[in-house]
């Protein structure tokens, strides 16, 4: 064995005794030095996070080449052969000259030197360093110095390797050392809380870290609940599916990447492409996920820490399982304690208004809160609305509205799950009812029913809490006694408006049924209709309403027909019915008669209906409910109900009771209908048997017709009751004369007694004829009966005297006087006004009675 090789062994031998890789290039550079002939200085770059730099030198000045970095591309271009060539350790010389480094301190330090041999260092596939060796004199490396610096490279290699080795071994052993302080550490936490908020720090204990969080899963999201450092902050949410931590749960491993990764869901760190990031499952012992550990550093993560982290996991998922077995157990002792103290607050409660209040005033007594709010969503504008508060700043809550995104009362109604932010002023979109952003911690849980219908959000907080003797924490057990309020709350809530909705179930029944008797007995359309928008309006909560009713129309060019106003009822701003009565709308497929195709039809806002008539607008409609109204196969109208002064939402419930009222007004204006059709039929038969008497008795053309008319203007003049009855009566008072003989009724001349007393027996057989007759009123045969008396007792049949005649007789012997005076007969001619009117006068407390004559003269026209 030569010399060189001998010394070479020496070498090796003491650079295997080094207790550092540091320390093994500082005694490589000297030894090489000594080793290879012709070699006047020397220096060593090292490979590192940031690029190779200078770790030893001899002959340089290592303060001015300290700061320098090479990339792995100049440094190839340095060494100046292949990769392959470097990674088995060949070694280059050229001239310095001739192979610049384009670094000027570089240069500098190489100023005097001729030749450079560079010998490369592999280790792992990468080249680890390069040594470099230095030569004043103008004659190249000799071939000897080039074989020893071959062999060298190799040989430091294998050293480099075993001290690696070594170095990652006493690494492992002190991460061990430290997992195995970190695992005892957590049996020392009662509290899961706590063990969350501590395990950044204890990640940190364990391997170098920049940034930590620590991230607790609670359903479809993780929060961070323990950080180290501002980013990410404790609180922040990551949705499911979100980041690499949802896949280290899914894929049940730790899995690493480089910051720069697009799966990586990161802030904003600067310099991403510097740092690797590790994420970390935690599962409990029946491999239920609790949530992951996410953290980054500088350096590379290496199988080992995957193992390292995998151990971490399993205990941190143990303890945090125990714990949280034991505070769940605790949570329900204090749940069932505070379900007892809530039910006996909130018990006594009889109106949903007084269960908003005591829940507050529970919330800010059983807590640590300065203020406790109660805030109710309202879907139709989608807000939060304060309903209830207590404590500070309560007088200025209660009544205001956050729009969706204002408040951090939205987060818990989007989540549907408690939220806790131990800095509320440090959240951009908080809201202070004091006006005034003050430091404090928030704690906010859902309300809901029991059958988990969204109701409002329950909270209670710690902001503005100046002037108290001592700073106020929010605590667990906060959450615990809130959660149990708002369960109680939702409860009560709940069976108060079922109660209530009952009791309006109920009020609308007993309504639609009082509607419906009145339907009954009415027989005005307008009067059926008035009933029918009187009881909507009531249980609706709409402010007017209308009957429009289908007519056709002159007026429009194309002869289309029009729905107009017949009926309005309720709270009309001042021009709508003007404008109503005087804008028809016009039946065209672009207008409400379209949309009423299917029956009823819902217009939230006319302002903005596309649809909507300029002159209706401009009367400030803003909802409208309206109901198609058919007779068989036949629309005959439009029942609509509307509001001026806000948009009206309608529920399920109000709309099924408007269908049910439209379909009931449509059978009762049926009903009507056909009673009209009925009166109607039955008068065409009266006045037909009227003038068919007419022809029989030789009265003169249009007798019936005329005292008809004559009795109901007298009648409505003496504000008599029964017009209907009058009206009949007067049709029908000589019907007793069907059972006179012609020769008797048609004789020309003057009756003799005889004939005279079978005439006088015509009201009373008129009378039997018609008194089984259920339909005409006692006033009708009254007037058939009596309308011969006469007031001094001189009249027939049975010669009754001034008020003991029915006034309705009485009524209509002034009108059979008048016109039998005033018209032809077979045995007389037609009297002029004046002797008429003479005659009424002279007979007036005579024959007739003298306040009903006084009546019908007002008639008249005077004289």
């Amino acid at each position: 064995m030569g010399c060189a090789h001998r010394s070479l062994l020496e070498l090796l031998r003491q650079l295997v005794k080094s207790g550092s890789v540091e320390e093994f290039f500082q005694r490589a550079l000297p030894g090489a030095l000594g080793l290879i002939p012709d070699a006047d200085a020397g220096s060593i770059v090292v490979r590192g996070p940031e690029g190779y730099r200078y770790t030893a030198v001899a002959g340089f000045d290592l303060s001015v080449l300290r700061a320098i970095r090479f990339s792995p591309e100049r440094v190839f271009a340095w060494y100046g052969g292949t990769r392959q060539q470097a990674l088995q350790a060949l070694p280059r010389a050229h001239r310095v000259a001739e192979h610049p480094s384009d670094l000027h301190p570089v240069e500098s330090n190489l100023a005097g030197f001729h030749w450079t041999l560079v010998v490369p260092v592999p280790l792992g596939g990468e080249i680890e360093a390069i040594l470099n060796l230095d030569r004043r004199s103008p004659e190249p490396f000799s071939a000897e110095a080039l074989g020893l610096a071959e062999e060298l490279g190799k040989s430091l290699e294998v050293v480099l390797r075993s001290l690696r080795e070594q170095e990652r071994a006493r690494e492992r052993l002190q991460r061990e050392e430290v997992l195995s302080r970190v695992l005892a550490s957590l049996a020392s936490f009662k509290e899961a809380e706590a063990l969350w908020a501590s395990l950044p720090g204890l990640v940190a204990e364990l391997m170098p870290v920049a940034l930590a969080a620590a991230l607790r899963r609670e359903g479809e999201v993780m929060r961070v609940v323990g950080s180290l450092g501002p980013q990410p902050p404790v609180g922040y949410v990551l949705p499911k599916g979100e980041g690499m931590s949802w896949r280290a749960i899914e894929q049940r491993q730790v899995l690493f990447a480089s910051l720069c990764d697009p799966r990586v869901h990161r802030l904003e760190v600067p310099d991403p492409e510097r740092y690797h990031a590790a994420f970390v499952p935690l599962f409990d012992p029946e491999g239920g996920p609790l949530g992951a550990l996410a953290f980054h550093g500088e350096q590379e993560f290496s199988p080992d820490d995957a193992a390292l982290l995998s151990v971490l996991a399993q205990g941190v998922g143990n303890v945090l399982s125990k714990l949280e077995a034991q505070a769940a157990q605790a949570r329900e002792v204090l749940r069932l304690e505070a379900l007892a103290q809530a039910t006996q607050a909130l018990g006594p409660a009889h109106t949903a208004e007084e269960v908003y209040r005591r829940t507050v005033e529970e919330a800010l007594r059983q807590t640590r809160a300065v203020s406790a709010l109660l805030s109710r969503l309202n879907p139709a504008d989608e807000s939060l609305e304060v309903v209830a508060a207590a404590g500070y700043a309560a007088e200025r809550a209660v009544g205001l509205r956050f729009y969706n995104g204002q408040g951090v009362a939205w987060e818990v109604y989007r989540n549907k799950a408690p939220l806790f932010i131990p800095d509320v002023s440090r959240v951009a979109t908080s809201q202070f009812a004091s006006g005034k952003r003050s430091a404090g911690s928030y704690l906010g849980v859902p309300l809901s029913d029991p059958e988990g219908q969204f109701i409002g959000v329950l909270s209670v907080d710690t902001a503005g809490q100046e002037g108290l003797a001592g700073p106020r924490r929010l605590t667990p057990e906060d959450r615990y006694v809130l959660e149990a309020l708002a369960q109680v709350a939702g409860v009560a809530i709940s069976r108060l408006s079922a109660l209530r909705q009952a009791q309006r179930q109920a009020d609308a029944y007993r309504a639609l049924v009082q509607m419906s008797a009145d339907l009954e007995t009415l027989t005005d359309p307008a009067e059926v209709a008035r009933r029918a928008l009187e009881t909507l309006l009531d249980l609706t909560g709409f402010e007017a309403g209308s009957l429009y009713r289908l007519e056709a129309s002159e007026e429009h060019p194309k002869g289309y027909a029009h729905w107009r106003p017949v009926v309005q009822v309720g709270r009309y701003p001042e021009p709508h019915p003007g404008v109503a009565g005087s804008t028809p709308i016009w039946l065209r497929p672009q207008n409400v008669d379209r949309a009423l195709e299917g029956g009823t039809v819902w217009i939230p806002d006319y302002q903005t209906w596309p649809y909507a008539l300029r002159e209706y607008k401009g009367s400030g409609i803003r909802s409208v409910l309206a109901a198609r109204l058919s007779q068989g196969e036949r629309v005959v109208g439009v029942l609509a109900l509307g509001t001026f002064t806000r948009p009206h939402a309608v529920s399920q419930e109000h709309l099924a009771l408007f269908e049910a009222v439209a379909r009931r007004l449509e059978r009762a204006l049926e009903r009507v209908a056909h009673l009209e059709e009925i009166t109607r039929t039955r008068e065409a038969a009266l006045r037909s048997l009227g003038l068919g008497l007419e022809l029989r008795d030789l009265e003169t053309k249009g007798h019936t017709d005329r005292v008809v008319a004559l009795s109901m203007a007298l009648g409505e003049r003496l504000g008599f009751a029964d017009l209907e009855g009058l009206r009949l009566g007067a049709y029908l008072h000589d019907l007793g004369k069907l059972a006179v003989p012609d020769e008797v009724l048609q004789k020309a001349g003057e009756l003799n007694t005889g004939e005279w007393r079978i005439m006088k027996t015509h009201p009373e057989i008129g009378y039997e004829m018609l008194q089984g007759l259920s339909f005409l009123p006692d006033t009708a045969l009254n007037v058939v009966r009596y309308h011969h008396e006469r007031w001094d007792g001189t009249g027939y049949p049975q010669g009754l005297r001034q008020q003991a005649i029915p006034l309705e007789a009485r009524i209509f012997a002034v009108v059979d006087v008048y016109d039998a005076l005033s018209h032809t007969r077979p045995y007389k001619t037609a009297w002029e006004p004046q002797a008429v009117r003479a005659e009424l006068e002279a007979q007036a407390g005579k024959t007739l009675d003298p306040e009903v004559v006084r009546a019908f003269l007002s008639l008249l026209p005077a004289a």
